[in-house]
């Protein structure tokens, strides 16, 4: 593998310096090092062992703390936030597939699903600077940067996920991929991010750049499959804190470093699946054609039935349906959407006074359902959509959020039926169908070391801050449409006298499409083909 490693950073040599001038000299030097999937409950007990010596450093000497992801806290919805400063009010990303409009069918989301949101890196390029982009899910296909940019998920590892574009083939015929399909033997995980580590090395030292930003995914995937061993889990982040050691050595001390994951882990196990859709069966506001006995199965869509959720060989009926949910969980939060008229096919709720009762309706309801074995509280905190966010595509979101309590997962519907219970005879459901045994949660963690941050200063941050913040330590302005804000109890007070933070008077909205380096966006299917692999839709 090293070899493999070598080669490739050869031709990486050859394809970048050729057309690489030096990024602005005023431009600050920063690096990103996400470690998707790492929470502070695992961490702080191997901190306590001395078995995580690079991070310890940077939390010793820096800033750190628990970075609250999206609601709910999934890769597409909380990378967007994490790259563009903007919620999924602005962006309308909220989960694996959103609602394609005028239908009730679910689009997979991918990098084009968010290409009229400029990404931090992209900002920086417009400024001049140089960037290297690795593996960060939802930049496939890729659009142009000033310097180099790999795609992560859903890459389709026989396109170009590259640019400059004939990377792309460079990497492939040397055997690199751009992220793994389903469960892998742990090994691969760890030696995927030493590999990645060593190339991402190379390229800093190849290129002149002002912004690196990287995803050691390995943690992420491995945790789906080997949360319940916790000596593998222990020696992926072990070989994420080998990784990070190499990467901030060859980033330089001058360099500003910012470790950060998009996500925190509940290690499980969850011990009960609360169907969102048979609740609202039950509950009066989903009908069926048909008639319903002891089995509850989620089926396929396919082209002749994408007006239709499918449940086994029953159909929702819609003009009798005043909400659903198709909710692809991966988490302990669930959404409700509202049938409403004119927005949906077959809606059938009118807006206004009748639209708010069904919604107050259905919050009070959640709060006060219990499980009937235990009486414990099954929903912990009910959202609308406009309580926790804002923008001008903010009514393509979910019309509820929910939070289920800890150990309690909600089972929604997605575009292919990620959730297929055989015998679901009422809203909860003791089992394990779950395709993974613990799964995301919204508490992340971040940590900012510098000559600007303050020293052993402990706090909490939103995962929409990142991107503005990121800005201000380059010395760029902060766009109108940002939803995040800098985090500026992290620095040092003299820096904030001098360098206060400045408001751009322009938004972070293309005006033009963006040129995709395929040239064409990734079709549905293919798109679905690949995150089927991976296990995130079925």
């Amino acid at each position: 593998m090293a070899k493999i490693v070598r080669t490739i950073t050869l031709i990486l040599g050859f394809t970048l310096v050729m057309g690489c001038g030096r990024g602005p000299e005023d431009l600050q030097r920063v690096l990103v090092v996400a470690i998707e999937g790492a929470d502070l409950e695992f961490i702080e007990p191997m901190l306590d062992r001395g078995e995580l010596p690079n991070l310890a450093r940077l939390i010793g000497e820096g800033t750190h703390g628990t970075l609250f992801s999206t609601v709910p806290p999934i890769t597409p919805a909380s990378w967007t936030a994490l790259t563009t400063g903007k919620g999924p009010g602005r962006t309308g990303i909220y989960q694996w597939a959103v609602l394609a409009p005028g239908t009730y069918r679910g689009n997979p989301v991918t990098g084009a699903s968010i290409a009229s949101e400029k990404r931090v890196w992209d900002l920086v390029s417009e400024a001049g600077g140089r960037v290297i982009v690795v593996n960060v899910p939802f930049t496939f296909p890729p659009i142009k940067v000033n310097g180099v940019l790999i795609s992560g998920i859903p890459a389709d590892e026989n396109g170009v996920f590259a640019y400059p574009p004939d990377l792309a083939e460079q990497l492939r015929q040397k055997g690199y991929v751009p992220h793994f399909k389903g469960p892998r033997p742990l090994d691969e995980y760890l030696a995927a991010m030493d590999e990645r580590a060593r190339m991402v090395s190379r390229y800093m030292r190849k290129l002149d750049w002002n912004l690196c930003v990287v995803s050691l995914k390995g943690l992420d995937e491995a945790c789906h499959f080997y949360i319940e061993d916790p000596e593998a889990i222990d020696s992926v982040y072990a070989q994420a804190d080998l990784a990070l050691g190499q990467l901030i050595e060859t980033a330089g001390p001058e360099t500003t470093v910012m470790v950060l994951s998009d996500h925190g882990y509940f290690p499980g196990p969850y011990d009960r699946y609360f169907s969102i859709n048979r609740w609202l069966l039950d509950e009066g506001f989903l009908n069926l054609r048909g008639r319903l006995d002891d089995s509850l199965r989620v089926i396929p869509f396919t082209p002749e039935s994408q007006h239709d959720l499918g449940l086994g060989r029953y159909q929702v009926l819609w003009p009798r349906t005043q909400a659903f949910s198709i909710a692809d969980c991966h988490c302990n939060f669930g959404h409700i959407r509202i049938n409403l008229r004119g927005r949906e096919p077959t809606g059938i709720v009118e807006s206004g006074i009748e639209y708010e009762k069904i919604v107050h309706d259905i919050k009070q309801r959640l709060l006060a359902f219990s499980d009937p074995e235990t009486g414990e509280q099954v929903v912990g905190r009910v959202f609308t959509r406009e309580e926790i966010y804002a923008g001008d595509r903010v009514d393509q979101l979910p019309d509820i959020f929910f939070q289920t309590t800890r150990g309690v997962l909600p089972l929604g519907i997605t575009i292919s039926g990620i959730f297929e219970l055989s015998q679901v005879v009422g809203p909860l459901q003791i089992g394990r169908n779950h395709p993974y045994p613990g799964n995301y949660e919204r508490d992340g963690m971040f940590v900012l070391h510098g000559s600007q941050i303050r020293i052993g200063k402990q706090l909490d941050a939103e995962l929409m801050n990142i991107a503005p913040t990121l800005l201000y330590l380059m010395g760029l302005p902060i766009p109108t449409d940002f939803d995040g804000r800098v985090i500026e109890e992290a620095f040092a007070e003299e820096h904030l006298a001098d360098n206060p933070v400045r408001l751009s008077r322009k938004n972070a909205r293309r005006k033009e499409e963006p040129q995709f380096i395929t040239g064409t966006d990734p079709s549905d299917r293919n798109a679905q083909e690949i995150m089927n692999a991976l296990g995130y839709l079925r």
